[in-house]
């Protein structure tokens, strides 16, 4: 089976086997800030929103910044920078990251010939940085039987979960909050549909964990995104409103993001979903997309009779 490692700066990654080398030592990385790399090194040819960074790496939109800044400056520990020069992850302002550094894809060969051939796909340019004492110490393969044994015990643990986890999906119920009495006013942040070129794609995503985290702010009992996810996948033939309003659910109001790009301006609609009234609608415009998304968020709260709780005001409506 073929697949795709990359060796930059004499760093070879090998995302199947979850390897990273340098001059043949291995570089113990935790599992997010593996993840993390990967996920740069993959999307390489465009920058990285926080927000796309954190649903790839924790599968969940409620992690702090802190952490996905914390994880970035360990990686960049590892990989022998300290963040001034910034010669292999770049820090786009008010955006997120992006792998700048030069890399050459192999089309590789299997996991085990890359760990004996290693030395010939690292041109050895430089001498990586210690990672500090929250690590251990670099790992070494142990004897090919034994890391044959830990590789089959892998998988096999892999599929037996695979299979727990079809069987929880094909038999799961509604979710116990559903029935709270406690709860009968939530709200659900739909994912963002995207009229831009195709790279904005995780502007869908995006901004869903954007608008969900900022309303939050303004007290605003929502339903989890990976929740809302789930739900959709659940019944991706209705529509949002087949959904999501129903007795038992306890929801009371859908926000669908739109997010259009025209002529260098971006615009943020955030339509108002409620299931026995009309809807409503605010939206807001920037040079910056994240911005508008702010900007709109704010505005939503405003029109919903809702203050933040930070003490930050919502900006002016444009007339």
């Amino acid at each position: 089976m073929n697949h795709q490692s990359y060796s930059f700066r004499g760093f070879l990654l090998n995302p199947l086997s979850r390897e990273l080398w340098h001059d043949g030592e291995a570089i113990p990385l935790s599992s997010s800030a593996f993840d993390c790399l990967v996920y740069l090194v993959e999307h390489r040819e465009r920058p990285i929103g926080r927000d796309e960074l954190i649903s790839a790496v924790w599968a969940r939109a409620d992690v702090n910044d802190s952490l996905l800044a914390q994880t970035i400056v360990r990686l960049r520990r590892a990989l022998g920078e300290d963040g001034k020069e910034q010669q292999i992850i770049r820090t786009i302002l008010r955006v997120g990251y992006r792998w700048i550094a030069d890399t050459v894809v192999h089309a590789g060969p299997p996991a085990a010939e890359l760990t004996t051939n290693r030395a010939t796909l690292l041109p050895s340019t430089s001498k990586a940085l210690p990672i500090g004492t929250d690590g251990p110490p670099a790992y070494r393969f142990p004897p090919m039987r034994r890391h044959v044994r830990i590789i089959g015990t892998a998988v096999a643990a892999i599929v037996l979960s695979v299979c727990f986890a079809c069987f929880a999906l094909a038999h799961r119920q509604l979710p116990t909050w559903s029935m709270s009495p406690a709860k009968r006013s939530l709200t659900v942040v739909l994912p963002a549909k995207v009229n831009a070129p195709a790279q904005w794609n995780w502007l869908g995503l995006g901004v869903m964990a954007l608008v969900a985290d900022q309303i939050k702010i303004g007290d605003v009992q929502i339903v989890s995104n990976p929740t809302v996810l789930a739900l959709m996948n659940n019944d991706h033939q209705l529509t949002p409103q087949q959904i999501f309003f129903k007795p038992e659910l306890g929801i009371s109001t859908t926000i669908q993001p739109t997010v259009l790009l025209k002529n260098g301006i971006w615009t943020v609609r955030l339509t108002i979903g409620r299931a026995n009234e009309a809807g409503d609608d605010v939206q807001a415009a920037s040079a910056n997309v994240l911005q508008a998304a702010h900007d709109a968020t704010y505005l939503l709260l405003a029109r919903i009779g809702k203050t933040r709780s930070d003490g930050r005001q919502s900006p002016p409506v444009a007339n």
